[in-house]
């Protein structure tokens, strides 16, 4: 039942690039991606990705709760769909976990391992992580609000509710037009010359 369930997860059929991916370091894998080339690695159930989803319910639900005891209706906006731009003609949107109307905050949740926890805290969340606040930054300014700041929270499944870490900056629109311009630029490659020639032409990362 378990995996039959979690097969069935939209998240897991989702053929469109979104914010969570237009910022890897790798363009070869946005350009598969945006190529619309199936995933050929048999990763088995999908629980890690499947937890994080039921996390996000779960914390969704307690930010639901919390407007209706405290009658703060309107500050939290959550799992709201927001569009950024559009890569090679399609829309580029996705549904962002909070937006704070009162601070004009993105705040988007990570749930994650101790170890990872650490790397982040010493390093920041990473080019992907931090093009993708910025990019629900720039949806939620197209549709009218004023942004000032970005965030990832990040828990962890190993650890104690302590063990978390909020990384933010002042949002920047150039950073999310940036990343969509590259997504664009390497989707209009494949488009061009055809997966079969322009994806070994891209760069790789670790």
């Amino acid at each position: 039942v378990l995996r039959r369930h979690i097969a069935g997860q939209p998240r897991n059929h989702q053929t469109r690039i979104g914010p969570s991916e237009i910022g890897v370091p790798c363009e070869r894998r946005i350009g598969y991606k945006t190529a619309g080339v199936p995933e050929v690695n048999d990763r088995g159930v999908a629980w890690k990705p499947w937890v994080g989803t039921a996390l996000h319910s779960e914390t969704a639900m307690a930010f639901e709760l919390d407007s209706l005891k405290n009658h703060n209706g309107g500050r939290w906006l959550l799992e709201e769909k927001v569009t950024a731009g559009q890569v090679n003609g399609t829309d580029l949107d996705g549904s962002c976990d909070l937006f704070d109307v009162h601070s004009g905050t993105v705040v988007d949740w990570k749930f994650t391992t101790r170890n990872k926890l650490r790397d982040y805290r010493a390093h920041g969340p990473g080019d992907q992580y931090r093009a993708q606040a910025h990019t629900y930054g720039l949806g939620w300014a197209n549709r009218g609000y004023p942004v000032l700041t970005v965030g990832v929270f990040f828990f962890t499944r190993d650890g104690e509710f302590t063990d978390r870490l909020f990384w933010s900056e002042p949002y920047q629109e150039q950073v999310a037009t940036a990343a969509i311009a590259r997504a664009d630029r390497i989707a209009a490659l494949t488009t061009s010359l055809g997966p079969a020639l322009a994806l070994p032409l891209l760069g790789t990362a670790d």
